[in-house]
């Protein structure tokens, strides 16, 4: 029976491949490629003349504070010695603190009164108005990432101009501290601080915790809030992607720009806000929160990771205008609103991180333990786990139907190379698996316009992200360098360098090819095999109603379909 399952899977799968091979090429591309300019746009003075023409149709002449060739806000011009942007533990503490000391001059009224006629008091609420205002065109939209990065642009600009910060502004890698957020140095009273205390949420710790906030203006609280999505689990926070779900999704991305936007926002971004909690959940006035920028540059930093592995398509620009669209029209002229803060700029302004004025700089190569107790660190033996691993999983179910491979620990368990399960995102006993991360709430999805077909996807994403992390964590031979006996026995960080990060970058992309292979089997997405042989199916059955001799060349055309059509249609319904 086994046998005859597999042969009628692969029957399924190649006859897929020739009803696919045989469409009309332009139905069966993407729109969203269909739209894109497949031409890398190379320097940010592409298709002026037809900006031109756009901007005549629209009303904005230039000059105007919604074209793309207005005034720029820094004068800045081209970008000659870009700053670079480093994580945040890779600064001196002395560059820590003047990044810190700037957010805050920022957000004083007196140095830094609002620049907006909106009743708001500091050029940081300022801010936090604009990203509110935004909101709804720039998150679940093509527009996210490039929106976002002029916005940090403008915020580091600001930084430099208004408060005398020379750097660049830091980001966090929390896939370094994605097996135990809260533990992170950066969540430390020194300096960003940790939850908020219970009832009203307010942060206690930390340089920030004083501050007073504008926006929301009907909110009673005035201060920042964090309510760690904890599940009573005493203030942890769950689990975030680690280095290899982050590498997965770059592996996985290889077709378009929106395909790595979608997988990008969907999970780490959103699981980062939503584990947070307070203002960060609350994504219009997440601004409010400084660990907003740390995330966001991150965020951005894995899009210019992106741009630099997949070239050929690093600058182009597709996907949806509006939020839960299936009309994926967007294309790198469209503007992007910022609401008098800076001029409206179209999209492929913010295609380069080297581009001119506020578009000025690179990233770093991340963070790598500064030094490790090899003594505690094993590696996996070859042991039998992958196997059994292998085995447990049923090569014809999909895997978004299969229960994870949580266990309870025991009491005291720390985990062992020898005992590849997966540990509980709270969990912090275990020293050596990796751990899932947990699916994004339902009600914060829908808050941000995700339509039924969106979260089905981000629910299939995430079911692909769980067997991910059980493949690594059975994979004979590896050890993740976030686990937690790599990070907790570590004396501190410090700057990876070039071959270091193109090491553990090739090590990983390997880690993920190895994975991919076996994962396909278990999330082949058939959504098009569905319709495509319920459309045999059906035009089988229709035809059995009618009578081939009256119908010239239907027995030749179907005659050889009917007797594949069925068994393999009526397998497959079988397989779901």
């Amino acid at each position: 029976m086994v046998k005859l399952t597999n042969f009628l899977t692969l029957l399924l799968l190649a006859a897929t491949a020739t009803l696919v091979s045989a469409q009309d090429p332009d139905e069966d591309q993407p729109r969203e490629d269909r739209n894109r300019d497949d031409r890398p746009t190379r320097n940010n003075d592409r298709n002026n003349d037809r900006n031109n023409d756009r901007n005549e149709r629209t009303g904005n002449r230039p000059g105007s504070s919604g074209s793309p060739s207005s005034q720029r806000l820094s004068n800045l011009g081209q970008c000659i010695a870009p700053k670079v942007r480093r994580e945040f533990r890779e600064m001196p503490d002395g560059e820590k603190q003047a990044y810190i000391d700037a957010t805050l001059c920022l957000r004083d009224p007196r140095r830094n009164p609002s620049v907006l006629n909106i009743g708001s008091p500091s050029m940081y609420d300022d801010l936090v108005y604009v990203h509110a205002e935004g909101s709804r065109t720039m998150h679940n939209t093509a527009s996210f990432l490039p929106w976002h990065r002029q916005f940090l642009g403008v915020f580091e600009y600001w930084l430099s101009s208004r408060c005398n910060y020379t750097a660049g502004i830091p980001y966090w890698d929390w896939s370094t501290d994605s097996q135990a957020p809260e533990r992170s140095q950066i969540l430390d009273q020194r300096w960003f601080g940790g939850n908020g205390r219970r009832g009203d949420r307010c942060i206690t710790t930390g340089q920030y915790k004083d501050v007073e906030i504008a926006f929301p203006p009907e909110r009673s609280s005035r201060c920042i809030t964090r309510e760690y999505n904890d599940n009573g689990n005493a203030g942890r926070l769950p689990s975030f992607p680690s280095y290899q779900a982050i590498t997965e999704i770059l592996e996985l991305s290889q077709d378009s720009y929106d395909e790595f936007r979608v997988r990008l926002e969907q999970v780490p971004h959103n699981v980062v806000h939503t584990s947070i909690g307070g203002d960060m959940n609350a994504v219009r006035y997440s601004t409010n929160d400084p660990l907003f920028w740390l995330h966001h540059c991150n965020i951005d930093r894995l899009w210019a990771v992106w741009q630099v592995e997949h070239p050929e398509i690093a600058n182009t620009f597709n996907g949806p205008l509006t939020r839960g669209s299936t009309d994926h029209g967007a294309t790198s002229d469209d503007l992007m609103q910022f609401f008098n803060i800076y001029p409206d700029v179209a999209v492929r302004t913010a295609l380069s991180t080297t581009g001119g004025d506020v578009m000025c700089y690179t990233y770093s190569n991340s963070i790598v333990p500064d030094s490790v107790q090899s003594r505690r660190v094993q590696s996996r033996s070859n042991h039998l786990s992958f196997a059994a691993w292998r085995a447990s999983r049923d090569p014809h179910r999909s895997s978004a139907q299969f229960t994870p491979n949580e266990e309870e620990p025991e009491s005291g368990y720390r985990g062992s190379p020898e005992d590849p399960r997966t540990p509980d995102t709270y969990d912090r006993e275990d020293m050596y698996n990796l751990r899932h991360v947990p699916p994004i709430p339902t009600d914060f999805l829908r808050t941000m316009h995700y339509s039924d077909e969106q979260i089905a996807d981000v629910r299939e994403n995430e079911a692909l992200y769980r067997d991910f992390i059980d493949y690594v964590n059975a994979a004979a031979g590896f050890i993740s360098d976030n686990a937690l006996e790599y990070i907790e026995s570590a004396s501190g960080y410090r700057s990876a360098t070039a071959d270091e990060a193109a090491l553990r970058a090739t090590l990983t992309k390997m880690l993920c090819k190895a994975a991919n292979a076996v994962l396909r089997k278990f999330h082949v997405k058939l959504d098009k095999v569905v319709s495509i042989f319920d459309a045999i199916r059906d035009a089988v059955d229709d035809d059995d109603e009618e009578d081939d001799d009256q119908v010239p060349g239907r027995q030749t055309r179907l005659g050889g379909l009917r007797m594949i059509a069925r068994p393999i249609a009526n397998a497959y319904k079988m397989l779901l």
